[in-house]
């Protein structure tokens, strides 16, 4: 179960995609609920739920940058960064070759909400298969995202700082949260797909 958190990106390339994501160039699209409700585990509300968390669903706008491989050609920025990251995590943490599978950026506003109030827990590849994931944070807010392990037990959190992000393994279960104090909460969620090793 890998989570690795990641603060060093590059300042000049930090700029540029908080420029893109505040920028009208960003296809912003509103979808109505976070999560699709026949791929809830209901087990795992319930479970973590006693553990003190307020689950509830939420609407959010959001923006499909790179499905299968296929880069719209719009993203600009946001593929030179993963171009970064393909590097980055390759060479310095996992030592493995990666490909871009997907790059959804979503967007959420206060709803007076209370703190310690997430979205419905999901992991991001159910079926699990060679994906990690890598929530980057092209902003400054508030918001945590929360990681449970098997047990649904809180293992790790992620704070939206500018320029920093997380990456876990796709099927890790895990939640965001609105945030409270901030206008906005962004986040860019990469998903990589392994394909070998470099070292053998």
């Amino acid at each position: 179960m890998l989570i690795y958190y990641v603060n060093d990106i590059p300042t000049d390339l930090a700029d540029k995609v908080e420029e893109y994501v505040l920028s009208e160039d960003i296809p912003w699209v509103y979808v109505k609920n976070s999560i699709n409700k026949k791929d809830l585990c209901i087990s795992k509300i319930i479970n973590i739920e006693t553990k003190g968390f307020k689950i509830r669903d939420h609407s959010f706008f959001g923006s499909m940058l790179c499905w299968e491989r296929e880069p719209n050609e719009w993203i600009g920025v946001i593929e030179e960064l993963s171009n970064y990251l393909v590097d980055y995590f390759g060479h310095n943490l996992v030592y493995e070759k990666f490909r871009t599978g997907r790059i959804l950026a979503n967007m959420t506003f206060p709803r007076n909400t209370a703190v310690g109030t997430i979205q419905y827990p999901h992991p991001d590849c159910g079926k699990g298969g060679p994906y990690y994931s890598f929530l980057y944070y092209p902003t400054d807010s508030d918001g945590d995202t929360y990681f449970f392990d098997d047990n649904d037990e809180l293992i790790a959190k992620a704070s939206p700082l500018k320029g920093t992000g997380v990456l876990f393994d796709s099927n890790m279960y895990h939640a965001g949260s609105l945030p409270v104090h901030n206008e906005r909460r962004i986040a860019i969620n990469f998903m990589f797909e392994r394909l070998k090793y470099f070292k053998e």
